[in-house]
């Protein structure tokens, strides 16, 4: 086991990323100090205990190594009040010395761009949320512009006219709250 733990921990100091030992039922053999600390983890003795919650995806992940398939995922890890984002790869690793399948998992800290699903989560829910107040804010021109053609200035067209302006302010409104609670998640996401 030391042999395994010296291996990953050479594994990191080559490639930058921490580095986990799987077996062939993607259970953690090794793990050096970097791949914990970026999972969450103290000891290697507290990553096996919690593991059940990766070993699902990681059985999947490892079936996809060995058939030489690329298996670079975003894992989201909340452990004691924070959510992390870590950046992984599974390798298969030659069978040849040890007589069984053993995997190598690097982990390394995500950036913003290793998130498509979260980005593009983000992007659907803001364009969601800016649509409908876009959507009122068009009608409402409209229904203003149809109120200027019919030319009248009688106090039920004018009165019309500020009922529309209203609703466009209104709209307009929702929309820069929509946009400031965007930026304000996107600035807490960040630190």
């Amino acid at each position: 086991m030391d042999r395994d733990v010296a291996w990953v921990e050479m594994v990191s100091r080559v490639t930058g990323a921490g580095a986990l030992l799987l077996d062939a039922a993607a259970t953690p053999l090794a793990a050096e100090p970097k791949a914990l600390e970026l999972l969450g983890f103290g000891s290697i003795a507290e990553l096996t205990k919690d593991w059940t919650s990766l070993a699902p995806q990681c059985v999947a992940w490892c079936a996809a190594a060995a058939q030489g398939k690329d298996t670079g995922v975003v894992i989201e890890i909340a452990r004691d009040g924070r959510t992390a984002s870590v950046q992984a790869r599974v390798f298969r690793l030659d069978a040849s010395e040890t007589g069984e399948d053993r995997y190598l998992m690097t982990v390394a800290e995500a950036s913003a761009a290793d998130h498509p699903t979260t980005l593009a989560s983000f992007a659907r829910r803001l364009g969601h949320d800016l649509r409908g107040p876009l959507n009122a804010m068009v009608l409402n021109l409209d229904l203003m512009r149809l109120s200027v053609e019919d030319g009248g200035d009688d106090e039920e067209s004018l009165a019309k006219r500020q009922r529309y302006l209203a609703n466009l302010q209104r709209e307009i409104d929702r929309m820069s709250e929509a946009l400031t609670a965007a930026v304000e998640k996107a600035k807490n996401a960040a630190s």
